[in-house]
């Protein structure tokens, strides 16, 4: 077996460009000042800013790239704190604090991620999916979940107050939006939260042991 690197196993770095991520240290002033600027324009409604601003396709996470697009549209739209004297790369890794390359719910708002999942959780146990709870609650209704049927549906879950109003303005925002459709809540029959919290531990340790990087815990 050989013991050394040949030159023509080291000829893929030639073309690799490292993350700028990766070499950035996190800016967590500038990561307190861009959440709130976020939230003041999405009614202070974590789960709202983070399906209208950062996961538009509702992968539940957002990797560099979308969240390079998203600070550019928002800097040009008027708000200062998406470009910070930092750097964006500073403020991505603020919130990827393993250097994955992406980040969750649960690191941009613990309070949405327990929502959500709690949401989940329960329509997942009395239907199966969470598709098939809207699905009944659309025939319930003939055609289309109302606004009103859903608050219902979510109350008869055990859902509590904060948490029903929080789910309702992120899921019922928006000018002229009346009904919710099976479509819209698809994401969540495959969103899998303890292989995503798994991965995010993977990378911590990675990125602490492969670059000596400390990495708190904390979301």
């Amino acid at each position: 077996p050989q013991d050394c690197l040949t030159e023509g196993e080291l000829t893929f770095l030639e073309g690799w460009r490292c993350p700028p991520y990766l070499l950035a240290e996190p800016d967590l002033q500038a990561k307190e000042r861009f959440v709130e600027a976020v939230l003041r324009r999405h009614e202070h409604n974590p789960l709202l800013a983070w399906r209208k601003v950062l996961d538009k396709d509702a992968s539940m996470r957002v990797n560099y790239d979308e969240f390079a697009v998203a600070c550019r549209m928002l800097a040009r739209a008027g708000m200062p704190e998406a470009a910070p004297s930092s750097g964006v790369p500073a403020l991505f890794c603020s919130f990827d604090e393993g250097r994955a390359g992406w980040f969750s719910l649960r690191n941009w708002s613990p309070e949405a991620h327990e929502a959500l999942h709690r949401f989940q959780c329960l329509a997942k146990m009395k239907s199966g999916k969470v598709s098939t709870f809207v699905r009944s609650i659309s025939q319930a209704e003939h055609g289309g979940v109302t606004g009103p049927g859903f608050r219902t549906a979510l109350r008869e879950l055990g859902l509590d107050s904060m948490t029903i109003a929080l789910l309702f303005d992120a899921f019922f925002s928006g000018k002229g939006k009346t009904k919710l459709s099976m479509a819209e809540v698809a994401f969540l029959d495959k969103w899998d939260t303890n292989r995503e919290l798994e991965e995010e531990l993977a990378w911590r340790s990675l990125v602490a042991t492969r670059l000596g990087m400390h990495i708190g815990r904390g979301g």
